[in-house]
C-alpha cells in the first residue's frame, strides 16, 4: 500500500517537470517578431471530425514520455499508464524519431538532437531538466500534509494528456481573458494527469497550467511571468475522504442564467436558443473543467452533436470535481436513463452514469456533462426533459 501523500507528491512533481519542458520548448521557438515555428506535425484525426485542426508537438510527445518514465520509476506497481501520444515525432528532415527517455543524460541528449537538429542549447536544457530531481513547491507541500489514507497501486491506472489545447500552445500570439476565465492563449494550455481505480472511478487528479502567470497578460511573448499553477485533489471511493488544493476554489454559485462552457462549434438548439443559459467557449477541455471547478462556469457540456473529448481530457479534472461533490457523466446515458425515470430529479443517481475510465482511446462520442454542484446538473436535465416534452414544466 502507498499513502496518498506520497502518490500525489509524485504526480505533482512529474506535472511540474512537464510544465518546465513545455516552457523551454515554447521559448526556444518563439522569435522576437512574434513568429512561432514550433516543430509540429498534424495528428491523425478521427474520420468523423476530419475538419478539425489538431497538432502534435515535440512538447506533447516528450512530456508524455517523461511523465510515463518518471511515474513508472516512482511507482513500479502501477497497473497501467496511457496517454494521448504514441511516442514518435517527425523531425524537420521528415524522419521519425522515437522519443524515449534513457537512463543516462547523454543518451537522452543524443535522442533529442535528432528531433531538434541545430538547437544544441535547447537540447542541453531539456536533457538537464529531464534528468533532474525536482521537489514539490513549499506551498504545495504544506497542503499535502492534509492527505490521509492509502491506496493499492496495483489497482491504479493513469491517463495523461501532456499538452491539452495544443493549438493554443502552437499558434497563440495573445491572451484573451475575462472574468477570471482564459478564452484564448497560452493560459488555456494544461498538463493533465488523472488516476483511476480498478472499477474505473477517478481517485486523484493533477491539472497544471504551465503559463498560468500570463492570465492577465496580452502578449504571448511576455515570458517573464510564465509560471506554473497547480490544481490537485484526491478522493477515496471506498471511504469518501479526500482533499483538494486551495487553488481549487469550489465556489458555490447561484446565477439567474446557467453559465455553460461548450465547444465553439456547439449547435444543439436546446443550448443555443435557451434564454436561461449563457454559453461560453474557452479553449481546451482541461481549461473548461477548471472553470467549473472554480465556479467560473456552472457546467461544461459536450453533446453528441459537437466535438468529442477523450478519457485523457477528463480524468484529472473529474477527480477534482468529485472532491467538490460533482463529477462528469455521460450525456447520452444520463438522458436515456432519465426518459423513464419518474421520481424527483434531485434524487436521481447521476453518479451511476459517470465516465468509466477503464475504456480505451476512442472518443467519448456519447458526450459529457461536467458539474461541481448537483443542483446545476439537475436544472440542466430538468430543462432538457421539458424541452423534449418528456416532462411538464
Amino acid at each position: 500500500m502507498t499513502n496518498f501523500l506520497t502518490f500525489l507528491e509524485g504526480l505533482i512533481i512529474t506535472s511540474e517537470k512537464a510544465a518546465q519542458i513545455s516552457r523551454i520548448i515554447r521559448l526556444a521557438y518563439l522569435t522576437a517578431d512574434g513568429a512561432n515555428p514550433i516543430a509540429t506535425e498534424n495528428k491523425d484525426l478521427w474520420e468523423s471530425h476530419s475538419s478539425s485542426t489538431d497538432f502534435k508537438t515535440l512538447a506533447d510527445v516528450l512530456c508524455q514520455s517523461v511523465i510515463d518514465t518518471d511515474l513508472q520509476h516512482l511507482f513500479p506497481e502501477i497497473r497501467r499508464i496511457r496517454g494521448e501520444e504514441n511516442g514518435t515525432f517527425q523531425s524537420d528532415d521528415s524522419s521519425n524519431v522515437r522519443v524515449q527517455i534513457n537512463s543516462e543524460k547523454e543518451a537522452t541528449a543524443r535522442m533529442l538532437a535528432k528531433a531538434l537538429p541545430d538547437n544544441s542549447e535547447t537540447v542541453s536544457k531539456l536533457s538537464s531538466i529531464i534528468h533532474s530531481r525536482l521537489d514539490v513547491p513549499d506551498s504545495v507541500r504544506a497542503e499535502l500534509e492534509h492527505c490521509k489514507g492509502s491506496l493499492n497501486l496495483a489497482d491504479i491506472s493513469i491517463w495523461i494528456d501532456p499538452i491539452d489545447s495544443t493549438k493554443e500552445y502552437v499558434t497563440c500570439k495573445e491572451t484573451v481573458a475575462d472574468g477570471g476565465i482564459c478564452y484564448k492563449g497560452l493560459p488555456c494550455v494544461t498538463v493533465l494527469i488523472g488516476a483511476y481505480n480498478k472499477d474505473g472511478l477517478p481517485v486523484a487528479g493533477v491539472v497544471s497550467r504551465p503559463f498560468g502567470g500570463m492570465a492577465d497578460k496580452q502578449k504571448a511573448d511576455s515570458k517573464s511571468r510564465w509560471e506554473n499553477e497547480i490544481y490537485w485533489a484526491y478522493r477515496s471511493p471506498e471511504t469518501g475522504l479526500g482533499y483538494a488544493s486551495s487553488t481549487c476554489k469550489h465556489t458555490s454559485t447561484s446565477r439567474e442564467k446557467l453559465k455553460i462552457a461548450t465547444s465553439a462549434g456547439e449547435h444543439m438548439s436546446f443550448l443555443v436558443e435557451n434564454p436561461n443559459y449563457q454559453l461560453i467557449s474557452p479553449k481546451g477541455a482541461g481549461n473548461k473543467i477548471l472553470a467549473v471547478v472554480n465556479g467560473l462556469a456552472d457546467l461544461y457540456i459536450v453533446t453528441i452533436e459537437s466535438n468529442v473529448v477523450h478519457r485523457w481530457d477528463t480524468c484529472a479534472g473529474h477527480a477534482i470535481l468529485k472532491m467538490a461533490g460533482g463529477g462528469i457523466v455521460s450525456y447520452k446515458d444520463t438522458l436515456d436513463a432519465l426518459t423513464s425515470y419518474q421520481g424527483d430529479l434531485a434524487s436521481f443517481p447521476f453518479s451511476k452514469y459517470e465516465i468509466d475510465y477503464r475504456g480505451g482511446e476512442e472518443p467519448l462520442k456519447d458526450g459529457i456533462v461536467a458539474y461541481s454542484q448537483p443542483e446545476h446538473i439537475v436544472r440542466l436535465f430538468s430543462d432538457l426533459l421539458v424541452y423534449l416534452k418528456l416532462r411538464t414544466p
